[in-house]
């Protein structure tokens, strides 16, 4: 970032446009939370208009400052208006922002652990005649942390310079932690938004609000009680190969999201204490499906293999090995719900079969792979869109041929594919079901007829079966997925495959020769050539295109392949670098079992030494770096 710091005043020469400016200074003040982690999220009070928008922004922050302001639960329209004109500051009610003008903003910040943060309201001047905005806490003297800083801190754009400047006004030293973070965090991304915007549309798409179908308060409340509930004992016992830091917590904000969404419902159609019922479908490890049980709602997680898990899960989880044929037999017509998370081929399927099931039964879909009805992979209709926000566009299209409402929303969870589809009611009456019917059966025949073919299981985990008339069937008899799980790790790649591109990458990175200087024990020394280091993207464009798609197809590719050879390769951050075996290495190896980290590191250290051949003596031009003795891989032929 090319800027000019002068103290608490950062100048940075900018090509976003005004315009751009603005829609990043929008994101920032209405989703705070993406950048400040202490915040789950923000609820705008009040919005003014200032009328005597000549009078200095310090006097208005100041004057407020000198008001009585209450607590940030109990503000309301005319109080706040009392206290504007406490500070002698004109303003009236005004949510039409998108005029020139001077705006200010009351809002109260919601943390994200109410065990360490306190709700704290933030005043925000937004001045488009001056291109300025200002933020500034209003927290008084609370002892606990501050949510966000307590202090004025301003953003400019200079239209005759192109620049973005940030201004901090802070004397206390005490703050001096949150202006290194304004500097260091919040500054760049305001950059980053303002020169990446979409000056035709709206922001940047890939920030966009969050949790907009549920109250926000309630659910970092429920969140943080469901976390503690069932998070961390699920973490401690996960017995799946999967990450359970992602997955469990994944799972219990999905809960989190679906409860509340629920409970909405029921309020709204006046049955507080009619729970509704469920069917997961593609349940995968079933802790969705758990959290609901426990939590009142009575549903079932259906797949089409048990995972390890389902054994320790109470008797009132329901779950059952189940396949799901697109057709007549598998409708769910007692169920309220249809969940499908992550569900894969049965992604399209699922507003259908929640269709065809009952004009009452309605969906939450959160798709993740990008399938077509016929279990082949969705090809992009769109180039000016990226794959996953494309196919989003198709889905939300199919589920609007199947006569639904359908919401898009935002979930906060630790995934990059987090925008789910609520089909929430029909867009048709009842009576008009037919004809609805209809439309949904061409758009399957347009999908499936000219395309349908037998796929191997090997090639997508489908099989097609060729049976059954088309209206029992639907696509005749179209089968999502076997009840075996192909191993895709890059394990099971042939040998010769995998020392070819290991040779490969390790070629490029000798060739950029770094010569280190190494001694042995007997005082010989020697020149050793340790390679250069190489983004993950700079090797992958140096590898034949026939054997990257031998590594997608084992899922994970390059990155996979080089880490599965943590004992050659040294990958972090996107870059690769030879992992030089050294002498520190050894001496942590051999310590006494008692001081090694795990289990698993003791089954390691005890097995028998010297069984596998040392890469580096047989492929490096210099050998290995260690004598055969210091080495843990063998030296020797057999």
């Amino acid at each position: 970032m090319s800027s000019n710091d002068q103290g608490n005043l950062i100048c940075h020469q900018t090509h976003a446009t005004l315009e751009q400016f603005w829609k990043a200074i929008d994101i920032w003040n209405k989703c705070p939370h993406v950048v400040n982690r202490r915040l789950c999220g923000v609820i705008c009070l009040f919005v003014g208009k200032i009328l005597n928008s000549e009078v200095d922004h310090n006097v208005i922050i100041s004057k407020i400052r000198d008001t009585s302001i209450p607590t940030a639960t109990s503000l309301e329209d005319d109080h706040i208006l009392k206290i504007l004109k406490e500070a002698e500051i004109q303003a009236e009610k005004d949510c039409n922002v998108s005029e020139a003008g001077a705006y200010i903003y009351f809002k109260k910040l919601l943390p994200r652990n109410y065990d360490k943060f306190e709700p704290c309201l933030e005043l925000v001047i937004v001045d488009k005649l001056k291109n300025v905005a200002l933020f500034t806490g209003l927290q008084g003297h609370s002892e606990q942390p501050n949510l966000t800083p307590n202090f004025p801190y301003t953003f400019c754009y200079l239209e005759e310079k192109s620049e973005i400047v940030l201004a901090v006004k802070n004397e206390n030293s005490a703050c001096i932690s949150n202006v290194n973070w304004i500097k260091s965090q919040l500054f760049p991304k305001i950059i980053k938004w303002a020169e990446t915007a979409d000056i035709e549309g709206e922001s940047n798409k890939l920030v966009t609000s969050s949790l907009n179908l549920v109250n926000i308060v309630k659910y970092n409340e429920l969140y943080q009680h469901l976390k503690k509930k069932y998070g961390l004992q699920m973490v401690q016992i996960w017995p799946e190969n999967t990450d359970p830091l992602k997955f469990v917590y994944e799972d219990v904000a999905i809960a989190t999201y679906l409860l509340l969404l629920w409970e909405e419902e029921r309020l709204q159609r006046g049955t507080p204490d009619v729970y509704q019922t469920f069917v997961d479908l593609g349940c995968g490890n079933g802790l969705l499906v758990h959290i609901l049980n426990s939590e009142g709602h009575q549903g079932v997680g259906l797949d089409v293999r048990k995972r390890k898990i389902w054994d320790l899960y109470p008797s009132h989880t329901k779950l059952q090995v189940q396949s799901i044929v697109p057709s007549a037999e598998c409708l769910f017509p007692e169920a309220d719900w249809l969940i499908g998370n992550h569900s894969d081929e049965l992604t399209p399927w699922i507003p259908i079969i929640a269709a065809r099931s009952s004009y009452s039964c309605r969906f939450f879909l959160l798709p993740c792979c990008c399938y077509e009805l016929n279990g082949q992979k969705y090809q992009r209709a769109n180039s000016s869109h990226s794959q996953y926000m494309d196919y989003l566009d198709y889905i939300h299209k199919l589920c609007k041929v199947c006569g639904f409402k359908t919401k898009l929303d935002r979930l906060r969870i630790p995934s990059t594919k987090r925008v789910c589809l609520v089909g929430c009611a029909r867009n048709y009456p009842e009576e008009n079901a037919v004809n609805v019917d209809r439309d949904v059966k061409i758009l399957i025949d347009s999908k499936t007829s000219k395309h349908l073919a037998v796929i191997s299981r090997e090639q997508t985990g489908c099989c097609l079966e060729m049976k059954g008339s088309v209206e029992e069937k639907w696509v005749q008899g179209i089968k999502i997925r076997g009840q075996g799980e192909k191993v895709r790790n890059c394990t099971q790649l042939h040998r010769e495959l995998v020392e070819e591109i290991l040779k490969m990458v390790a070629e490029q990175l000798l060739n950029k020769q770094e010569l280190t200087l190494l001694s042995s024990n007997e005082g010989e020394v020697r020149l050793w050539n340790a390679g250069g280091r190489l983004s993950l993207e700079e090797l992958a464009s140096l590898i034949p295109r026939e054997k990257l798609k031998k590594l997608k197809n084992e899922c994970g590719g390059l990155q996979t392949l080089l880490k599965n050879n943590g004992h050659v390769f040294c990958v972090k951050c996107g870059y690769v670098q030879l992992k030089v075996p050294s002498v520190e290495a050894l001496i942590q190896k051999k310590k006494p079992v008692s001081l090694q980290k795990s289990d698993c590191q003791r089954s390691v250290r005890s097995a028998p030494r010297k069984q596998k051949p040392c890469w580096f003596q047989f492929n490096h031009p210099d050998g290995c770096p260690l004598s055969d003795d210091d080495c843990s891989y063998r030296h020797t032929t057999l």
